[in-house]
């Protein structure tokens, strides 16, 4: 196997390699399309092919690769196969099967929520806190679930995504109770603001507070579901990006940029030395608190930057 005839393989269009499958793209932008993965089942668009650099990435999975890999990962063979039939134009004619899609043990009907009420629980109080999260926004946006799953009952923070589903945190749990969905929370803006999770939504507003921020809001509760924030996007004239500094942070945002480019702005340079909002916020918290510490055992001036959105 040469590096020439590597080369050439990787040089055949992915998006053609689909098509003779028989796979579509859900949506086409102008730098790239959204698929229903080929590489597994899903009922939601997640998997990005980007025109310009012919590569792919599947959000669900958090990985991608040039054609070579996800021929591949669907035909199973190795890389000199890959290569031979990619040159040799020897596909299999007919796609895999989309079986039902998988649901991971966080999603399975066995898991709801049996119980919504207000937040009492100081241990939930304090996991919040420990975030950065103040009880005003504690009380406004979130609420103590109780959550069935099998037959084991725990308490934990929710939120509530734009289907009537859940987001369920709290120390020891992360899971998600169906429907899977986006939170799409509208004030009627010319602005939307898109983040990753909730906690990253809340840490906005504890950094933006007393400011007004004139925007409406995304939460993407888990990057596999981008493509549902393009039903919503394109009514916007402005979209601010607030996602991980990790690589599916960085690929979602760059498929958001591909397809709504005139029209998007990252922030994640504003907290480029820590993973996430989230984390940029309890860096900061921290800093002021050691700072005033300092400010009440010695004498003079200290000053916290605070981070600007």
């Amino acid at each position: 196997m040469t590096e020439d005839e590597i080369r050439r393989a990787n040089d055949h269009s992915i998006v053609e390699y689909l098509k003779k499958r028989g796979i579509e793209p859900v949506k086409r932008g102008a730098l790239g399309a959204m698929y229903l993965s080929p590489i597994r089942a899903e009922r939601n668009a997640s998997f990005h092919v980007s025109y310009e650099k012919n590569t792919w990435y599947d959000f669900g999975i958090g990985r991608g690769g040039d054609l070579i890999s996800l021929v591949r990962g669907m035909e199973g063979c190795d890389f000199s196969e890959a290569v031979r039939r990619i040159l040799g134009g020897e596909y299999q004619s007919i796609p895999k099967k989309q079986e039902e899609a998988y649901e991971s043990p966080s999603t399975l009907s066995l898991t709801r929520v049996i119980k919504s009420e207000k937040v009492s629980s100081m241990h939930l109080f304090d996991y919040a806190q420990k975030r950065g999260i103040s009880e005003k926004n504690i009380e406004q946006w979130l609420r103590e679930v109780v959550v069935e799953v099998g037959k084991k009952h725990f308490r934990a923070l929710g939120f509530r995504n734009s289907s009537g589903g859940w987001e369920i945190r709290n120390e020891d749990i992360k899971i998600s109770v169906s429907p899977k969905d986006i939170t799409h929370i509208s004030a009627g803006h010319a602005t939307v603001t898109l983040f990753e999770g909730f906690f990253d939504f809340l840490s906005y507003l504890e950094l933006e507070r007393g400011q007004n921020p004139k925007t409406d809001f995304i939460v993407l509760n888990g990057v596999s579901f981008l493509r549902r924030s393009f039903d919503v996007l394109p009514k916007y004239e402005k979209i601010r990006l607030c996602l991980d500094n990790d690589k599916a942070g960085k690929e979602a945002t760059k498929v958001i940029q591909e397809h709504f480019s005139d029209r998007t702005e990252d922030l994640s340079n504003t907290y480029r030395a820590s993973k996430d909002l989230n984390e940029s916020l309890q860096k900061y918290l921290q800093q002021k608190r050691e700072l005033e510490l300092q400010r009440q055992s010695q004498t003079g001036s200290f000053h916290v930057k605070r981070i600007k959105l």
